[in-house]
C-alpha cells in the first residue's frame, strides 16, 4: 500500500508539473500546431491525473499517514483548485484548441490555468516537503 501512495503521488505531481511546463514551453514559443498537439496530450493524460490523485488521496488514508491529516486543508485546497478550475480549463483549452480559436481568450484562460496550476505545483512542494514516509 505505501509502495502505491508513494507512486500514484509521484505520477500525479509528475503529471501536474508537464502541464505547466508544456503550457507554459508552447505558450512561449510553439506555434499554433503545437499548441494543439500540447492541450490534445493534456486532456488525454486527465483521466490518469484523477485516478493517480484518487488513489493517493485514499491509501494515504487507508496508511492513516501523518502527511495526510496534518496537511488536510492543502489538500482539500489541492483538490478544490484541481476539480474547480484546472480540470474544466484543460478540457475548454482542448477544445478550443481542436477549433482552432487560439486567440486572446484562450491565452487569457491558459494563463488562469498557468496561475492555479503554479499554486497546485507550490502546495504540494508544501505538502511533500515535510513528508518523512517519502523518503523510507
Amino acid at each position: 500500500m505505501k509502495l502505491l501512495n508513494k507512486t500514484t503521488a509521484s505520477l500525479a505531481f509528475l503529471i501536474i508539473v508537464l502541464h505547466m511546463v508544456s503550457s507554459v514551453s508552447v505558450g512561449i514559443m510553439g506555434d499554433h500546431l503545437m499548441i494543439i498537439k500540447v492541450k490534445q496530450l493534456m486532456f488525454y493524460s486527465l483521466p490518469i491525473l484523477i485516478v493517480a490523485m484518487g488513489f493517493t488521496v485514499i491509501s494515504g488514508k487507508k496508511l492513516s499517514l501523518p502527511i495526510v491529516r496534518d496537511n488536510k486543508l492543502k489538500w482539500i485546497a489541492v483538490a478544490s483548485n484541481a476539480f474547480i478550475f484546472l480540470i474544466p480549463l484543460s478540457i475548454v483549452l482542448y477544445i478550443m484548441s481542436q477549433q482552432n480559436k487560439i486567440n486572446d481568450l484562450f491565452y487569457a484562460l491558459e494563463t488562469i490555468e498557468i496561475i492555479c496550476g503554479s499554486i497546485n505545483i507550490y502546495l504540494l512542494i508544501k505538502i511533500f516537503s515535510n513528508a518523512q514516509w517519502f523518503n523510507k
